[in-house]
């Protein structure tokens, strides 16, 4: 791998989560989509390095989008390519897709030869990245809410930042508000939400939880809403706390 690609890639981990966070980045990505995979428009030459970055969700995905313009705005100072292929396992979600998708990530992984692989989110690692650990291609994972030993990490060839959310934060927040009691902790049922749940549950936090409920559908969250009520978790007191950090009321 050039030295010039190792000396870069630990300054675009380190800023990665804080950049795909920022909403007034420059778009220098200059993506073409095509399918499930996405080329910026660069010419390679023997002097390029070549970093393949596998997205666990869609383009269109906010998240996604701004991960994409976190890497690319360090790596396109530094006469990168960036391959990007995303696996679209929000939108299609069952066990077969997911594991064809990544069986599709790693023919691209053979065809592209790159010279590190960057993963976003848990998916890419369970259906992807795992099948290549301590192999000889580095890998660097970003998005991880589950614990990283589930997927194999720490690896010889692996390294990386994970996610956490911010419950005792979110709490701090809604206390400047209205004294919090109790709560309700609702999220979509995904990898995700179950790795960032069970961090959650590990926080000691001054109020009560009354329900960690984990649903589909907005209706199942609606129902879980009214049985939060009736568990005598007041509509006042009540936040609704996404297990990514955020939170509605």
């Amino acid at each position: 791998m050039p030295r010039r690609l190792l000396n870069v890639l630990p300054h675009a981990v380190a800023l990665l989560c804080l950049l795909s966070c920022a909403e007034d980045l420059p778009d220098k990505a200059a993506i073409t989509q095509r399918g499930a995979k996405a080329t910026r428009q660069s010419t390679r030459t023997p002097e390029h390095s070549r970093v393949l970055l596998v997205h666990s969700y869609h383009p269109e995905y906010p998240w996604v989008s701004a991960i994409t313009r976190g890497v690319c705005s360090i790596l396109d100072e530094h006469d990168v390519e960036i391959e990007i292929y995303y696996m679209d396992t929000k939108r299609k979600t069952d066990e077969a897709w997911k594991r064809r998708a990544g069986e599709l990530a790693s023919l691209r992984l053979a065809e592209l030869n790159p010279d590190v692989v960057i993963t976003a989110d848990d998916n890419a690692q369970q259906y992807f990245a795992m099948n290549h650990l301590d192999g000889p291609t580095p890998f660097v994972f970003c998005g991880v809410n589950a614990d990283p030993s589930k997927y194999g990490f720490p690896a010889s060839n692996a390294t990386g930042i994970i996610e956490r959310p911010d419950f005792r934060g979110t709490l701090e927040c809604a206390n400047e508000i209205r004294p919090v009691r109790t709560v309700a902790v609702l999220s979509s049922d995904d990898p995700t939400s179950r790795g960032a749940l069970n961090f959650m549950k590990q926080e000691l936090v001054d109020v009560e939880v009354v329900e960690w409920a984990l649903v589909g559908t907005l209706a199942e969250r609606m129902i879980n809403r009214t049985t939060a009520e009736r568990l005598g978790c007041p509509a006042g007191d009540r936040i609704a706390s996404r297990a990514d950090g955020a939170a509605e009321d």
